[in-house]
């Protein structure tokens, strides 16, 4: 908090905040760009609709914000590009014409996943801070502060997102989205523990969906990575990694049943 206020009286002309997803890039964003702030740019399809699970910010968006930031402004203006690691190469070159030629008053907020998919000549010209995930107690607290008090469902939520304060306020605030990852880790556990049968009868029900596998064995690594965490084993770290396998696989158009189906044989 001390570090969003130290940014908010003094905002660097380009300014990139990174960290995992779920830690709450948009709500420090915010926190920083206060009634300033003059517009988010985010991820679109190629039509122009809003898309922040596949679209990307486009150059004709950063041609727009370019239009729009000539005028000279009376006051700092603020504008945050949600997920500006989506930004190809051509968006990424017209975007460095407004870190190049600085408009007084002008600040944008870069917020980042995967900073390394940003051009060197963009970071170069940026301030990068990282955000970090919170610890148990004050994801326990968070929790409380937005009404959770039942220890089982506090005990699914840590589990899902403990230390990532976006991701916890979203499982809160969106009941159903909760629901889904909350079956998508019960899913996982049946992949890893399940009896033969149920893994077989689980995967039937994933292998035409692409994307739910994925976050079905995202899931999986979850869980197991937290049991490395606190009892590393060979046989589990090898079985990480034929997980993580299968994920690269599939992500690559792989058949999803077939790749399914090689962890339980």
């Amino acid at each position: 908090m001390a570090a969003i206020r130290r940014l908010k009286q003094t905002t660097p002309h380009g300014l990139l905040l990174v960290g995992p997803t779920g830690v709450g890039l948009m709500t420090a964003a915010r926190g920083i760009a206060g009634t300033a702030i003059a517009g988010v740019i985010s991820p679109t399809t190629v039509d122009g609709q809003p898309d922040n699970e596949k679209g990307v910010i486009r150059v004709e968006q950063i041609r727009e914000l370019y239009r729009q930031t000539r005028t000279i402004a009376p006051h700092d203006q603020v504008y945050i590009l949600d997920q500006a690691d989506t930004m190809n190469h051509s968006a990424q070159n017209a975007f460095l014409k407004l870190l190049e030629e600085p408009n007084e008053h002008i600040k944008f907020i870069l917020l980042a996943h995967k900073p390394q998919l940003l051009l060197a000549t963009v970071l170069s010209r940026v301030q990068q801070v990282t955000v970090l995930p919170i610890d148990r107690t004050q994801s326990r607290q968070l929790l409380n502060s937005l009404g959770i008090t039942d220890e089982s469902t506090i005990q699914k939520m840590l589990f899902l997102a403990e230390g990532l304060p976006g991701e916890l306020t979203r499982l809160v605030e969106d009941t159903a989205y909760f629901s889904v990852q909350a079956k998508n880790i019960g899913d996982a556990r049946i992949l890893l523990q399940g009896s033969a049968y149920e893994k077989v009868v689980l995967i039937h029900n994933y292998a035409t969906d692409r994307t739910a596998a994925l976050t079905l064995l995202q899931s999986a690594l979850i869980i197991m990575k937290r049991s490395l965490s606190s009892a590393p084993t060979k046989e589990l770290i090898e079985r990480c990694e034929q997980y993580a396998a299968a994920h690269s696989a599939i992500s690559a158009n792989g058949n999803v049943r077939i790749h399914l189906l090689s962890l339980v044989v």
